[in-house]
């Protein structure tokens, strides 16, 4: 039996252990041990590896996307190059293509949509002078479908979009064969779906086809769709194990496509845990989503193939266009940046953010900016990333991840030879964290680039300095704080890039 002294100094001792927990919660910090490995590394971080889109309707529905002759919309989508410029959607695999001179304003049944050459020529000649690589849509749905016998996809219509490309020798990377062909049957019905047996069978037929035209185009597909919790879709399950089992040995690109959210607004059926909420974006679970399916459908690539790259080939915060008010806000940019460090960890070689701009009606709430042409946070995350990045992606870690799960932290080679760049994000919404860099980086000098904002502000701030482009889409000196101290503060619901530019890493020489 315990004895009453000894019963009291327990008792003084748990009221003493509260007492701390709750002043260092009063205090509203708490100390994160960061230790970083500069020796090796997990994975190469091409200089493309952060892309963007435009959604094929954008091209054919007025004031969808904005004047592509704009030199501020010029220069605001360079501040983001090199880049791949993914050219795709839905409505692509609905697409004629009539490329003559006088194309047809109705296109034979049961295509909907034409795309002529002025189509081609405009986001190709964007892409000219953006430094952007396009990857093209291509269609793989019922049209091509419909003079064949046994429901095999035919390159008959195709082929005049791929003589005019190959003519006037446009930035074009690859083609990408269909959208989520594993949700034909939601969008087009019954009579629309392809088993992946034959969609497979569908692009090697495509792939030849390329390779006819031009030898060095890349074969993308198969664009499978992920949705959130669930993964693939339960009417074709493993669609991609199907496909691949088929393809794979054609493959230059496999992509799939995921959202951790809902747009509600759209979306009416969606279930309220997933509809896309500020908070959301800001808890782990959520944000593990991607990592969890890109390791899924990694591992089930690499079962077929090593040398096709691996791209998360659309995303966003929210599927469903986008939420409103928070896949175009500041929230969105912890979101996305996290998504990008998992993804480099894993060696994923592109990851297209869908979409580069708005509509003028709102629509494309997930867009990089305003119609108008005004970037939202999320842009300015971009260009940081793309200004600061280097080639590698290197191990860190935080030291008691279990204590500090809302504290996460990404590790990369920097721009300047031998340099290393973190990328820090604090998911509490009231607590402060600070960081601790452990070895010898500790002992260095940083650059700090903090970004804080109101979760739902359309506007962020760069080290206390609200972030605007110049009247020509230009962007100004993004300057950093310079800092000497070992120890690094990270406010609630911010992030922050750090570069030790005299790191002096093995990895990174």
């Amino acid at each position: 039996m315990m004895k009453p002294l000894t019963l009291l100094l327990l008792l003084l001792v748990l009221v003493l252990v509260v007492h701390l927990s709750s002043s260092a919660c009063s205090l509203g910090i708490a100390r994160v041990g960061v230790l970083i490995n500069t020796t090796a590394s997990l994975a190469e971080v091409p200089a493309t590896f952060l892309s963007t889109t435009i959604e094929i309707s954008q091209l054919y529905v007025p004031g969808r996307l904005p004047d592509t002759q704009n030199p501020r919309f010029v220069n605001l989508a360079r501040n983001l190059a090199p880049l791949r410029l993914r050219v795709g959607g839905t409505r692509g695999d609905t697409f004629y293509y009539d490329l003559g001179p006088d194309p047809v304003r109705t296109p034979p049944a049961p295509y909907t949509i034409v795309m002529n050459a002025s189509m081609v020529d405009r986001f190709c000649q964007f892409a000219q002078k953006i430094d952007a690589q396009v990857v093209m849509g291509i269609n793989a749905g019922q049209g091509p479908r419909s003079g064949t016998a046994d429901g095999s996809w035919s390159p008959a219509n195709l082929e005049g979009l791929l003589a005019y490309v190959q003519a006037h020798d446009y930035p074009v990377l690859g083609f990408e064969f269909g959208n989520e062909p594993n949700l034909f049957l939601y969008k087009f019905g019954s009579q629309a779906t392809v088993p992946p047996e034959q969609y497979g069978r569908d692009f090697l037929v495509f792939q030849r086809t390329l390779q006819r035209y031009n030898a060095s185009w890349w074969a993308v597909g198969a664009d499978v769709d992920y949705a959130p919790v669930v993964g693939e879709h339960v009417i074709l399950p493993d669609y991609d194990q199907r496909f691949l089992a088929v393809a794979a040995p054609v493959l230059d690109a496999y992509t799939f496509h995921f959202y951790p959210l809902m747009n509600k607004e759209k979306l009416k059926d969606a279930p309220e845990f997933l509809a896309a909420t500020p908070q959301k974006l800001l808890d782990p679970l959520v944000l593990n989503q991607v990592g969890f399916w890109g390791r899924r459908v990694q591992e089930r690539l690499r079962n077929y193939t090593a040398s096709a790259e691996l791209w998360l080939g659309e995303t966003g915060s929210s599927v469903g266009g986008g939420a409103p008010n928070i896949s175009d806000r500041y929230v969105d940019g912890i979101e996305w940046l996290d998504k990008l460090g998992q993804l480099s960890q894993l060696g994923l070689t592109t990851v297209m953010r869908q979409t580069l701009s708005q509509s003028d009606d709102g629509d494309f709430a997930y867009g990089l900016m305003t119609y108008d042409l005004e970037p939202h946070p999320s842009y300015w995350m971009a260009v940081l990333f793309k200004q600061l990045v280097g080639s590698r992606a290197l191990p860190v870690q935080v030291l008691d991840p279990l204590t500090h799960k809302h504290v996460r932290t990404y590790a990369y080679c920097g721009k300047r030879r031998g340099s290393v760049v973190l990328t820090a994000l604090n998911l509490q919404q009231q607590e402060a964290a600070l960081l601790d860099f452990r070895d010898r980086l500790g002992d260095l000098q940083y650059e700090a680039y903090h970004m804080t904002a109101a979760l739902q502000s359309d506007l962020v701030q760069l080290n206390n300095q609200t972030l605007q482009a110049n009247a020509d889409g230009t962007v100004p000196p993004l300057p950093p704080a310079v800092t000497g101290s070992f120890r690094l503060r990270l406010d609630p619901a911010s992030y922050v890039f750090v570069v030790f530019t005299d790191a002096n890493a093995s990895a990174c020489r």
